[in-house]
């Protein structure tokens, strides 16, 4: 798919996706209102973060047209040196 098309799209699926976790959470927040303030604190703060790890396929896509990283080089041990 050419650049010109998927960065956009690939922009209003995340914010698509944005939105739907946003929903869900706020669907949730009945049940975290009636736990302890710490316990809403921890919860509202994984959920803040836990979108982040969740997208990153989609916008390694938009960036690059690939879902999945390129493989690591292989990497080769320290020099040796003849002493």
């Amino acid at each position: 798919m050419r650049d010109a098309v998927r960065k956009p799209l690939g922009v209003i699926l995340i914010i698509l996706a944005i939105a739907a976790y946003a929903a869900l959470v706020a669907l949730a927040s009945g049940w975290i209102a009636g736990l302890p303030i710490w316990a809403q604190s921890v919860i509202y703060l994984i959920a803040g973060l836990a979108w982040v790890p969740a997208l990153m396929p989609l916008t390694r896509w938009t960036e690059t047209g690939r879902f999945t990283r390129p493989r690591a080089l292989a990497t080769r041990g320290p020099e040796e040196t003849n002493t």
